[in-house]
């Protein structure tokens, strides 16, 4: 198995999400985002506001071992979870989330904030993998938000 992370898989996808430019830090309260932009959190996510991304932790896939030094290589499966105020937002967005994770990145080095005391962490993701889109349906019942999830694989260490 790869090195220990101090972060989920989900936490660094967040933090991608928003140094590729395709979402923004999620805003305190009562301060909402400018319209137009897409908060990012990761394992959870608040009501309001409609249009908001989500990241969570996902089905990790172990792709053998190296014959040299018993290394094992794993890829860290992620679900993106777009929340919009209609269909075609939700899923135009979904779409464009697969598309620039696929082809942007390329061993992109980030940091991100540590969830056992205070600093950065930092980590390079190598690739992003097995991208796909599924469009789930409706919010709640009666609600109009539709949401979307983008699926896939990261490689990083």
């Amino acid at each position: 198995m790869g090195a220990p992370t101090l972060n989920s898989t989900a936490e660094i996808v967040q933090q991608l999400l928003i140094n590729l430019g395709l979402g923004i830090s999620p805003p305190i309260p009562p301060n909402l985002p400018v319209p137009g932009t897409w908060p990012v959190y990761a394992t959870g996510e608040p009501n309001e506001p409609d249009n908001v991304l989500s990241v969570l932790d996902s089905v990790d896939q172990y792709d053998g071992r190296s014959m040299v030094d018993g290394e094992v290589w794993d890829h860290y499966g992620f679900q993106v979870r777009v929340r919009a105020s209609d269909h075609p937002t939700a899923y135009k967005k979904a779409f464009a989330l697969k598309v620039a994770l696929a082809q942007q990145v390329n061993y992109v080095p980030l940091q991100v904030p540590s969830n056992v005391g205070t600093g950065l962490i930092s980590y390079v993701v190598h690739c992003v993998s097995k991208l796909n889109v599924r469009v789930l349906g409706k919010d709640a019942p009666n609600s109009r938000r539709t949401l979307c999830v983008v699926n896939g694989l990261l490689a990083f260490s």
